[in-house]
């Protein structure tokens, strides 16, 4: 492995002194020296008031601020969109924002890429690639993360053959933690790269990405419900049923709603003033009528099943719907699945690649989410209905969900850090929401704490690393030490972020709190100097 500490740093940095060097970060940063800044992230559960925020606009600017964090001891976190549920980003140090390190650098028609700045949000990018003709392969549910985030924590869309968004980089432009500049790939610097692909800002500021996109291409969603016990029977049947499917089991109902999406040359549908009205009730009743009914919940818990319900058969309950079957195989399902399409007629939807892929998620929510080898899918699932069910006999219907949980097969990669690393995934999700900001209890600390404690005891469970988990050295260990393909990949990434951060410059206490070994408890990262990761 190529020394990476051994790049000295520029001489200019070495010769400016410290005053003259706070001068020069002066007009970017947030506040005066004598005030400390704040930050929140998007749903406000997540704060820290760091000494400054800075916004640089280009790489020397990262230089200047990684060398006073040298000269002063301090720790630094770099965040984009503010979207993580978790506390990945925060610092009480210095903070970096890339807002103002955004856009298009280059794009190769030819090789089908494009390089764009860190700081550029995904939603900026999928309007950039489509005035070149250009799209990424696969999209998660939101597109507000910036490009830099999205890498970082290797997120994800949905597709038996398609893998995280980090599959799709060419290479990396890095500042590292001594201030020096490298830009890595497969062929150059390949351990740095392979730990950047989901490096949690631990291994550098990324400032330039190129992305490796395919034609622009419209996608066509077609829909169907089945019963949970016909779903979990034929799970991987039906992952594959399709390019992307994605999947969303309400337990009130015990259905599971599959969406299906395929590339297709058809014309995207034409918006008429009833989808636009639709549209708008529909963004209507997410943002506002459904918060202020679950508020109502606060006070009659058991009102939230029968909420869910009317929600299901009114607003999501798909065209087809195949009820009543107790056994069946893939072949039948298939054919009652085209015959009721042959019946019914259904409507399905067609458009650009970004919006099937993105939705509306509505107003600020409390998430969780895990990635589980994709052979247990099933298991996991009765196992977490057993529990739903044994809830639902206690007094008061115990713990409820507001809102259906996510299913979604990702493929495997060769990213260390990644969830799907050396292993087929899928990611299991929930969502709990929030009334106008206001809490609407605090049972889903409950429910997200039970959810991730069963996935972790039997399945392996690997984290989103963007959202809050409670994963600790010894679990991660297991989990991605599981199969003979991925020994050692885990310890690849720590030993790599030794190399390139020796005096721990990019640690917070998410990362104390998950990566120190022997660590069991959160802990202020300042207990980490004369530690090591290992």
């Amino acid at each position: 492995m190529q020394d990476l500490t051994a790049l000295p740093p520029p001489t200019s940095l070495k010769d400016l002194d410290t005053e003259e060097l706070k001068n020069l970060l002066r007009p970017i940063r947030s506040t005066p020296e004598n005030r400390r800044a704040h930050f929140q992230n998007w749903s406000g559960e997540f704060k820290a008031n760091p000494l400054a925020i800075f916004q640089p606009e280009n790489e020397h600017q990262i230089k200047l601020i990684l060398e006073l964090c040298r000269r002063e001891s301090r720790k630094f976190r770099c965040f984009g969109s503010g979207h993580s549920p978790s506390d990945l980003a925060c610092s009480d140090d210095y903070m970096i924002n890339l807002d103002h390190m955004s856009g298009l650098i280059e794009v190769d028609q030819k090789a089908k890429t494009m390089e764009v700045w860190a700081g550029t949000r995904l939603k900026d990018f999928n309007q950039l690639s489509h005035q070149h003709n250009l799209s990424l392969s696969v999209l998660g549910s939101i597109s507000e993360q910036s490009v830099g985030g999205a890498i970082s924590t290797a997120i994800h869309g949905c597709g038996y053959d398609y893998g995280c968004i980090s599959t799709y980089v060419e290479s990396l432009t890095l500042i590292l933690a001594d201030s020096s500049q490298v830009t890595v790939n497969e062929s150059e610097g390949q351990e740095l790269f392979k730990a950047s692909l989901c490096g949690l800002g631990l291994t550098g500021v990324i400032t330039r990405v190129k992305l490796r996109c395919e034609h622009s291409f419209h996608l066509e969603e077609t829909s169907y419900a089945i019963p949970f016990d016909v779903f979990v029977k034929n799970y991987d049947q039906i992952a594959r049923s399709a390019e992307h499917v994605r999947m969303y089991w309400y337990p009130q109902v015990d259905q599971v709603k599959v969406e299906q999406l395929n590339r297709t040359a058809k014309p995207r549908d034409q918006s008429t003033w009833g989808t636009l009205l639709r549209d708008k009730l529909m963004r209507c009743f997410q943002w506002y009528t459904q918060p202020a009914i679950l508020l109502l919940t606060k006070f009659l818990p058991t009102a939230t099943d029968l909420y869910m319900t009317v929600c299901y058969h009114l607003l999501n309950k798909p065209t087809i719907s195949i009820e009543d079957i107790d056994e069946i195989h893939m072949e039948t399902l298939e054919g009652l699945i085209k015959l009721e399409t042959l019946k019914r007629s259904p409507k399905n939807r067609i458009n650009t690649s970004a919006s099937i892929f993105n939705f509306d998620c509505g107003p600020p929510h409390h998430t969780y989410e895990g990635a589980i080898p994709y052979e247990l899918t099933a298991e996991a699932l009765r196992e977490f209905r057993s529990f739903l069910l044994a809830e639902n006999r206690k007094a008061g219907g115990g713990l409820k969900m507001h809102f259906p949980m996510e299913i979604r097969p990702v493929a495997a990669d060769n990213i260390w850090l990644s969830p799907s690393c050396g292993q087929r995934v899928t990611y299991l999700g929930l969502v709990q929401f929030k009334a106008f900001g206001m809490e609407i209890n605090e049972d889903y600390k409950n429910l997200f704490k039970t959810f991730e404690k069963i996935l972790s005891a039997k399945f392996y469970l690997r984290p989103h690393w963007a959202k809050r988990h409670s994963q600790n050295f010894k679990s991660l260990e297991r989990s991605y030490n599981r199969s003979n393909d991925n020994i050692n990949n885990f310890q690849k990434f720590l030993d790599v972020r030794n190399q390139v951060d020796p005096h721990f410059r990019f640690l917070n206490d998410y990362i104390f709190r998950h990566f120190v070994k022997g660590n069991h408890h959160a802990s202020g990262v300042e207990d980490l100097g004369h530690s090591r990761i290992i």
